[in-house]
């Protein structure tokens, strides 16, 4: 693992960004998407600072060939330094552009349900517990309209 990347970067992929600080998980969901590889690029930050900072685009996620923006984000619910729920409001009213629709799948080690309700009152799209079944995660992908396809 290189920096962010997590996977290798090529050319008509579809972008998946793993806001995770957890090393453990991101090498599950890694395992997982490995048979996707030659459509799915996952672009990895540890906290919300770092995934605000990517999605705004500046430094090294100024590259945008290099740090596309995703076609959707997997957000670990406690995330550093910034929490979930900030980086979700922001997401959703300050940032511009078409990425405020970029769907947004937390990712959680429980399924209480106050937490379900915040994050979906934040602008989340699903709520998932870990450890997520690849089924399952493929089918809130496809119920949102994200089809792996690299377009």
């Amino acid at each position: 693992m290189v920096g962010s990347q997590v996977m290798s970067n090529t050319a008509n992929k579809t972008t998946i960004l793993m806001v995770e600080d957890d090393d453990n998980d991101v090498f599950l969901f890694q395992r997982e998407f490995i048979q996707l590889m030659d459509r799915v690029r996952v672009r990895r930050v540890r906290d919300g600072v770092a995934a605000s900072e990517y999605m705004k685009g500046p430094g090294e996620y100024a590259d945008r060939e290099k740090y596309p923006l995703p076609r959707v984000i997997l957000l670990d619910w406690k995330l550093p330094r910034i929490n979930v729920l900030e980086f979700l409001e922001w997401l959703r009213s300050v940032f511009h552009g078409n990425d405020r629709q970029t769907p947004v799948i937390v990712l959680s080690s429980s399924g209480i349900e106050a937490d379900v309700r915040a994050a979906s009152n934040a602008g989340a799209n699903a709520f998932l517990t870990k450890p997520a079944q690849w089924e399952v995660l493929l089918e809130q992908f496809r119920r949102l309209g994200i089809y792996l396809t690299g377009h």
